[in-house]
């Protein structure tokens, strides 16, 4: 911790028996997919220029001190002059499959008296993309450097070159500051964005890389099974330190507005006491899903009226998946929602939540995009999850396809286990594309896939969702023996991008605990929060809005409310 000097003045810790890091070797770094092998011309320059020369134009280079070479002479000049630079360690990145060079990558900027040490002339080819080799590179870089003692390694690039940015904080690496005219390069003048992960960091980053590269996360197609956010999401927060963060909350609550559940209002009350109760219940699929389709269609009877409905597909290049849009008006450019549709990962579809899409299209003036994401059991986790990441990633490239003007202002919606999928997305786009997501809500969200909490028990039997209809459908989601903690947004890191954040809940809700426990947790760590409980209300309440139409108008207003801010 800092002190205070006998001056009265603060000052930084002590770093004990500090003697500076050790000289960084200049030898081979060998990984599973890659070596970083000590630059040389007569070794590198013909794979180096061969790989380059892929690239269909110069647009890689645009943000780059030197431009491509030419021919593999030049490549021989440009090798050398890094090889014989005394301030760098040049390395080639050779793809450990093929034994061919096919990127280049330098320590730079190296202060051992300083322990600091800088990643540079980040040079990938073609050949590079979407594999695994420029991570392991970074990350063999990382391991060198802090094994050697330094205290910190920097990653600086142009503030213009947003995909070195992204890249850097997609590894861990933490924006720090933008360094004004600091350079003029090709002429140009060059802001410099720079960010850095220290010594106190680096246990973190590197649990998370490995599980990233580790062979088993990747199938034999050589698709990975968990992205790189979900294993920095591995590092999930104390479950005892959430469930005293709700405790203190929901007293708060209660004090304020009395207690967290109420006798339902009579036409749900009516509702309820109607439903056959089963004390052993056999579900399946198909009725699962034909169940929630006729409940919405039972009890929500209004349908607003849009100026135009597409249904469509977002293309991945790998997959497309089903997208329906939902247009107000065909005036103006509006804003943007995607909506992340509920049903335990398996009941719901597009089509049943139709009518709330209305609601939320009306409610908020914006355009909705909403996903038809892949369902369990025949697509369990990840599945659903990736689709509807894909479809938040491609959205704008959706509306363009589609001719449909908008602002490039983008909220995510989720209900029930689509509150799962949109608190999962915005703490890793907080991560890796921060700003990308403005705005959160999550409307009676699932948020901790163990179950754990007095409300399951309390509101399990007889309000609509019953804790074992919530533990099947958790069963055919998970069904590889997943760490369902892990998985839970609840105990994610959320970080200080994490987006401003709007939540319902419904006092008779047995998820209605988790979804306090995330609003005490944003609260704790300054994450804007609104929270709209409601004592009286079930899970899914917007599927019977014709029984509870205070409800439902009051959660309608205060989303519009809240994403026009």
């Amino acid at each position: 911790m800092p002190e205070i000097n006998l001056y009265g003045q603060t000052v930084g810790d002590v770093v004990p028996d500090w003697k500076g890091a050790a000289v960084l070797p200049r030898e081979e770094l060998v990984g599973l997919y890659c070596r970083l092998v000590p630059l040389d011309a007569d070794s590198h320059a013909a794979d180096l220029f061969d790989a380059y020369a892929q690239a269909p134009d110069d647009r890689d280079w645009t943000w780059l001190a030197s431009s491509r070479p030419t021919s593999v002479e030049a490549t021989v000049g440009w090798i050398e002059a890094k090889s014989t630079d005394a301030s760098l360690i040049p390395y080639a990145v050779v793809e450990q499959r093929s034994g061919r060079a096919v990127g280049l990558v330098c320590f730079m900027a190296i202060e051992r008296e300083h322990g600091s040490v800088e990643i540079g002339h980040v040079t990938w080819s073609p050949r590079m993309k979407n594999t695994v080799l420029g991570t392991e590179s970074v990350w063999l870089l990382l391991r060198q450097a802090f094994a050697s003692g330094y205290r910190r390694v920097e990653w600086k690039c142009d503030s213009l070159n947003t995909a070195s940015r992204r890249a850097a904080e997609r590894l861990g690496f933490i924006f720090e500051g933008r360094f004004r005219q600091k350079i003029v390069r090709k002429g140009r003048n060059r802001d410099s964005d720079w960010l850095s992960i220290i010594d106190g960091e680096w246990p973190q980053r590197d649990a998370a890389l490995q599980r990233w590269l580790a062979v088993d996360n990747f199938d034999a197609n050589g698709q990975q099974r968990r992205s790189l956010a979900e294993c920095f999401s591995c590092e999930t927060v104390n479950v005892e330190t959430v469930q005293t963060q709700r405790q203190d909350y929901q007293q708060r609550w209660q004090q304020e507005y009395g207690p967290v559940a109420q006798t339902p209002p009579a036409p749900l009350a009516d509702f309820l006491a109607a439903q056959p109760h089963n004390p052993n219940p056999v579900y399946d699929t198909l009725s699962s899903r034909a169940g929630l389709a006729a409940l919405t269609k039972a009890n929500v009877s209004t349908s607003k009226p849009m100026a135009a409905i597409i249904n469509t597909e977002v293309d991945t290049g790998k997959r497309r998946i089903p997208v329906r849009i939902y247009r107000p008006t065909l005036t103006g450019e509006p804003k943007v929602v995607v909506f992340i549709h509920g049903g335990g990962h398996l009941s719901g579809s597009v089509e049943v939540y139709d009518p709330i899409a209305r609601h939320l299209a009306m409610a908020t003036g914006n355009t909705v995009v909403s996903v038809d994401y892949r369902r369990a059991p025949e697509n369990p986790y990840p599945a659903g999850l990736a689709d509807a990441k894909a479809a938040v990633e491609n959205v704008w490239s959706l509306l363009d396809s589609q001719h449909i003007p908008y602002t490039r202002q983008l909220t995510l919606i989720g209900d029930s286990g689509g509150g799962a999928f949109s608190a999962t997305l915005a703490a890793s786009f907080s991560r890796e594309q921060p700003g990308f997501i403005q705005r959160l809500v999550l409307i009676y969200p699932s948020l901790d896939y163990t179950l754990n909490w007095p409300s399951v028990q309390e509101n399990g039997s007889g309000k609509l969702l019953d804790e074992s209809k919530i533990r099947w459908y958790f069963q055919q989601y998970f069904r590889n023996g997943e760490d369902r903690k892990q998985a839970s947004p609840l105990y994610l890191p959320l970080g200080q991008n994490f987006p401003p954040t709007l939540v319902f809940s419904g006092g008779l809700d047995p998820l209605r605990d988790e979804g306090f426990a995330f609003v005490a947790r944003l609260q704790a760590e300054g994450i804007s929060v609104q929270h709209e409980h409601f004592p009286g209300m079930t899970h899914a309440y917007l599927m019977l809005e014709d029984k509870v139409t205070q409800a439902a108008q009051a959660t309608y207003q205060a989303i519009g409310e809240f994403v026009k801010k």
